[in-house]
């Protein structure tokens, strides 16, 4: 999965402030804090998230960190960065509705690569997306075209002109992310579906070459507090933590 499903890891949170309202007494918005991701062969992918309030600043897993901008409630850049070094920053625009009409992400690095989508809001609900390819600066090369589907407020189905569809099933349980501002509005960005609400159980690739399945363990709000989740031929179990 892409960015924020590999964002979903470690971290000992540290809460400048908090809004939000929650089914439980505590009016504190849950939050995640930590994910232990572990392999098959012991290895551990941790990733740390720091907030104010309800919006990321900063995520920082064992490679290195990225850090959030946001202009109001919505995130409009992120800057992962490896040993201090810039390596790839990620760009999103709205229309005056707030929904997100351009992604451009760009390699740092090589300013030979970038991409950009572009998104088309339909009457049926569904997104049209146009694919660019190109450099850190201009990405003009139309690469492929998809539309986005949604079913119950989640990403149901991406299918690209090209040829591949995937297609997702959900829990009735909260997303880690859930209360996290702005993250609502990018997941599917990159061409990847992630839950808005509730966790992907399933996602069927039609060229059968990224399948996934996963088992969750809830706590009593109703959050991940453990998953299994088998991605091909490997099993990966995840420990979520959260603020409280």
């Amino acid at each position: 999965m892409k960015k924020f499903f590999a964002l979903l890891s470690a971290f000992t949170l540290v809460l400048i402030s908090c809004s939000s309202d929650d089914s439980s007494n505590d009016s504190t918005p849950i939050l995640v804090t930590k994910i232990v991701e572990t392999y098959d062969d012991n290895s551990t992918w941790t990733v740390q998230y720091e907030y104010s309030g309800t919006k990321l600043v900063k995520v920082t897993d064992d490679d290195g960190y990225s850090l959030f901008t946001y202009q109001n409630d919505l995130i409009t850049e992120i800057k992962h960065y490896e040993a201090s070094e810039l390596i790839s920053t990620e760009t999103y625009t709205y229309d005056s509705n707030g929904r997100v009409i351009t992604y451009i992400d760009v390699d740092n690095v090589n300013p030979d690569w970038g991409t950009k989508e572009t998104y088309s809001y339909n009457a049926n609900g569904s997104i049209s997306v146009n694919y660019y390819i190109g450099t850190s600066v201009s990405q003009t090369t139309l690469n492929d075209t998809g539309t986005i589907s949604f079913l119950n407020g989640e990403i149901s189905q991406i299918e690209l002109t090209s040829g591949k569809t995937t297609t997702y099933s959900y829990d009735a349980k909260n997303t880690p992310l859930l209360n996290v501002t702005g993250v609502n509005k990018i997941t599917f960005c990159g061409f990847e579906g992630e839950g808005i609400m509730h966790n992907i159980i399933e996602e069927d690739d039609s060229e059968d070459i990224n399948d996934m399945s996963v088992v969750f363990v809830y706590n009593n709000n109703n959050f991940p507090v453990s998953s299994t989740v088998t991605y091909d031929s490997e099993v990966i179990t995840e420990q979520f933590y959260y603020n409280r």
